[in-house]
């Protein structure tokens, strides 16, 4: 913003030596006025790698499971995911999307053998926002409706829960400041309150705690993130009283997204760990 405003003052300068300098005498030379030069155009954020498959050990390095994602040939749309036992070459669970356009429209999430087990649809409004997603069992029957609520500024105002009946579950309510999400309100199916989820956010707006308060404003439990370097290195799960009950930590290789994911304990021992493949967009 401050050079635009230093090019519009210079340019103006340059006006005026044009309309009040002299005008009889051609031997005088008037002043050249130097312009701001223009900014270089930064050069786009590349878009993060596609993650194309993630595998889960067990504490002691012992392969537990292997999840394979399958993309589009853009790696712009995941077309489906698949977890795999370490001892078995079919599939125990697998999950297919499917799109019209770039919005997901139906999730099909199947058991081993192939077996449908559930399904889930989706509808958007007029904007390309979700506003409403379906639960379906194997039979094709509805048995739960999430349905979505906008604010006049494009903001999450809310979100609730029918049963397949129709009859309201439960509901969240968003509170912003500033276009900030800090406070999630969750209710009952009846509207009466259960309870508060309070975001907190570090100086360069990043997101570093949240607590999940009871319907008394008591402290049930915290998740409080820590960063190093600019990426996420670690998650802590905290109790009421405030001791850590489990933790997440991540590592990185020269990229922005992780290789590795430790998963420990409250008191800090290793309960298994993840490791990450991507491909470059």
């Amino acid at each position: 913003m401050k050079r635009i405003w230093f090019a519009i003052i210079a340019l103006s300068l340059l006006m005026v030596s044009c309309i009040s300098g002299p005008k009889g005498d051609a031997g005088t030379a008037s002043v050249p006025v130097k312009t701001a030069e223009p900014s270089p155009t930064p050069a786009p954020t590349p878009p993060p790698p596609a993650m194309v498959s993630e595998q889960r050990f067990f504490s002691d390095g012992v392969l537990d499971q292997t999840v394979q994602y399958a993309w589009s040939p853009d790696l712009k749309l995941l077309l489906s995911e698949s977890t795999f036992e370490a001892t078995r070459n079919e599939p125990d669970a697998r999950v297919v999307y499917e799109y019209s356009g770039e919005l997901l429209t139906l999730e099909s999430s199947y058991e081993k053998g192939n077996t449908l087990r559930l399904q889930k649809k989706y509808a958007y409004d007029e904007k390309g926002r979700k506003k409403e997603e379906t639960q379906l069992d194997a039979k094709g029957k509805g048995t739960v409706s999430l349905r979505y609520a906008y604010d006049a500024s494009g903001l999450l105002a809310s979100w609730s829960v029918m049963d397949g009946a129709g009859l309201a579950m439960a509901e969240n309510v968003y509170v912003y400041e500033k276009g900030r999400l800090v406070k999630i309100v969750m209710k009952d199916g009846s509207g009466k309150a259960e309870g508060e989820v309070v975001l907190s956010y570090d100086d360069v707006g990043r997101e570093v705690k949240r607590e999940y308060l009871g319907p008394q404003g008591t402290l049930r439990s915290s998740e409080t993130k820590f960063y190093e370097g600019g990426r996420l290195a670690r998650e802590e799960k905290r109790g009421p009283e405030g001791f850590i009950s489990s933790s997440v930590e991540y590592q990185y290789g020269s990229g922005v997204v992780p290789e590795k994911k430790i998963l420990k304990d409250g008191r800090g021992n290793v309960l298994g760990y993840s490791v990450f493949s991507y491909k470059n967009r």
